[in-house]
């Protein structure tokens, strides 16, 4: 927004400039020249009637009067800005005393959040505790947290070895080729000892299937904590290793 002083006038006329009057309201030329309405309207031709330049009715501007205040004029802006000013203040006080409720507020339901946790807790701890039979090892949650089986292997008794023989004991199954005089059939070397004859030789020639040796312990201690469904598959297994192969007849 442009501004004059009020004791401004016109250049064409020399009327002061009156923004109370429609006619006597200032105005500019893009040539920068001010004239009041009236004079402008009076002009003929489009050129400015102080410089000569030529301009268009879009380039004219309409300017404002700058009007000194009063003392009257001037308390009651003082009062407004006083006013106003009071008025920010209070909501900013109001806004900040909101703030800090809200926070307050915040922790109070974090800390009776919390204070429901640990009760709730509690109770669990309690009815589970009631739930255990006397003498119990440890809660639930920390047998859960234990192997469900231990096996504890005190000693592994091996037996003297001696000579060859003793040797070649310690591999599981071992089969010695047959001599040509006892050579039989043309067998699978894979169903061997499925197809031998159950009476021992009575020398080692031939085909002879050694005593395997048991590759489990024979001293074997079981510490275990386990529910009931995982004790009886331990002990369905722990049964079926100490049972004889199946198919392989046993050498006397």
């Amino acid at each position: 927004m442009l501004l004059i002083h009020p004791s401004s006038c016109c250049d064409v006329c020399l009327e002061s400039y009156n923004w109370d009057i429609t006619t006597q309201m200032p105005h500019v030329i893009p040539c920068g020249h001010i004239f009041c309405k009236i004079c402008l309207e009076s002009m003929t031709s489009p050129n400015c009637p102080l410089c000569r330049k030529a301009f268009s009715h879009n380039g004219i501007v309409k300017l404002h009067i700058d009007r000194p205040l009063t003392s009257g004029q001037c308390l009651q802006e003082v009062e407004l800005l006083q006013r106003l000013s009071a008025e920010e203040e209070k909501r900013q006080a109001d806004f900040e005393a909101a703030a800090e409720q809200s926070k307050q507020r915040k922790r109070e339901l974090q800390e009776a959040l919390e204070r429901a946790w640990l009760r709730q807790q509690s109770e669990e701890e309690t009815e589970v505790q009631r739930q255990q039979p006397a003498g119990a090892a440890a809660p639930p949650a920390v047998r859960a947290e234990m192997s469900a089986r231990r096996l504890l292997l005190e000693d592994f008794p091996l037996p003297p070895i001696s000579g060859a023989v003793g040797a070649a004991a310690i591999q599981p199954f071992i089969f010695r080729p047959a001599t040509r005089s006892s050579q039989g059939p043309r067998q699978d070397p894979g169903l061997a000892s499925l197809a031998y004859n159950a009476r021992a030789p009575s020398r080692p020639s031939g085909l002879a299937l050694l005593r395997p040796r048991s590759p489990y312990p024979r001293s074997l201690t079981l510490v275990d904590d386990s529910p009931p469904i995982i004790r009886r598959i331990g002990e369905r297994n722990l049964s079926s290793i100490q049972q004889p192969l199946m198919g392989v007849p046993k050498i006397s």
